[in-house]
């Protein structure tokens, strides 16, 4: 770790502790998942620009500092608005073609003066990537776009939003700021309360100049976004895990019973050893996703897919655990470990769960 991305790490640190914990979870409860108060942090600090490029105002980090932040982020339950935020429409305008609005977009990105969800999901059961449920059609001013995009996450706060739609030539992808007539957006609520919403689009009117990307460029954006994706929740579950895994060892470590530790019960340690195992091969793959992200294509896919996979497994292995060696206190609303449990479960599923990724795997390593 270079000390660059140990100050990173401890500032995130610092932010965690205003910010995370079950106590902040509780209180979003009450209303909708707004985190705008995280993400203004997160300017103040400099994170936005951290894994963005110099040539657009960035830190020119990568993926280590952006990955070291997430990691801290999931050690205090915190869904790090910079994946949702930013991130993920970075990721995609990189490899738009070259355009007026994509300069400013990714100027505006890295100053933090734009917070962009990324739509790509549909109403099907089970949302494919280059499948969206938004069309978009051509007229004498422009395009005309309509349809639903569900569980979009980052979208509550956030000032415009890519979006994917289909079209009568393909995929194409749009910029809109989420003020535009016809964009409305409702609050959905997930049960760990990170910040996901509905987009629904009723005629809204674009002009030409707001389509960034069509057919495979738009594909190639979507599929450089998804990875993106699936990276950062790698690296947010990793923090989880390691959190859940410490609480859990301290635990064991006090707890009585029997006028000994719970922990020197050969049957417990046995339990917690797996989760310690599992956690380091996360760490492992997780290391393999941030080398192999940027070698694009199927090694790509192989290598994120790898590390959400095996990051999503330790993290549910220890919540779960963690759960069952604190007895009833893990399960109620006091204890920080029934949200890591609920964390766990949602981060599993978003982007493709632990069995998704294996098979993307092996669909992209020829099997």
């Amino acid at each position: 770790m270079t000390a660059e991305v140990q100050l990173l790490r401890e500032g995130a640190a610092a932010l965690a502790k205003r910010y995370g914990g079950a106590a902040t979870l509780r209180a979003r409860r009450a209303g909708r998942a707004d985190d705008s108060d995280i993400f203004k942090a997160c300017v103040e600090l400099g994170f936005q620009g951290v894994a963005l490029p110099e040539s657009y105002g960035g830190v020119d980090m990568g993926w280590q500092g952006l990955a070291a932040l997430m990691v801290e982020g999931g050690k205090a339950l915190i869904d790090m608005p910079l994946l949702s935020g930013v991130q993920l429409a970075a990721e995609a305008l990189l490899v738009c073609p070259e355009g007026a609005l994509r300069r400013e977009l990714l100027e505006a990105l890295t100053a933090g003066e734009q917070r962009i969800a990324l739509a790509w999901q549909s109403e099907a059961a089970h949302p494919q990537l280059l499948q969206p449920s938004l069309h978009a059609k051509r007229d004498d001013q422009g395009w005309v776009l309509r349809g639903l995009a569900p569980m979009v996450t980052g979208l509550i706060g956030a000032n415009g939003v890519l979006l994917s739609a289909q079209t009568e030539e393909g995929l194409a992808l749009f910029y809109v700021a989420t003020d535009e007539p016809g964009l409305s957006i409702e609050p959905q609520t997930l049960i760990d309360h990170r910040n996901c919403g509905l987009l629904r689009l009723d005629h809204l009117k674009l002009p030409e100049a707001q389509l960034l990307a069509s057919h495979e460029f738009c594909k190639t954006a979507l599929i450089r976004a998804h990875d993106a994706a699936r990276l950062g929740l790698a690296a947010q579950m990793l923090g989880g895990a390691q959190a859940a895994y410490e609480t859990t060892l301290e635990y064991l470590k006090t707890r009585q019973q029997f006028d000994v530790p719970i922990g020197s019960f050969q049957a417990l340690q046995h339990r917690i050893a797996r989760v310690f195992i599992l956690q380091q091969l996360a760490e492992a793959a997780l290391v393999q996703g941030l080398i192999g992200f940027n070698l694009g294509g199927k090694e790509s896919a192989r290598a994120v897919a790898l590390a959400k996979a095996k990051c999503g497994e330790a993290y549910l292995l220890a919540a779960k655990e963690g759960v069952q060696m604190h007895g009833g206190i893990g399960v109620t609303d006091e204890h920080e470990m029934g949200f890591h449990l609920k964390s766990a479960q949602v981060a599993n599923q978003l982007c493709g769960s632990a069995d998704a990724c294996r098979s993307d795997w092996a669909d992209n390593a020829g099997y």
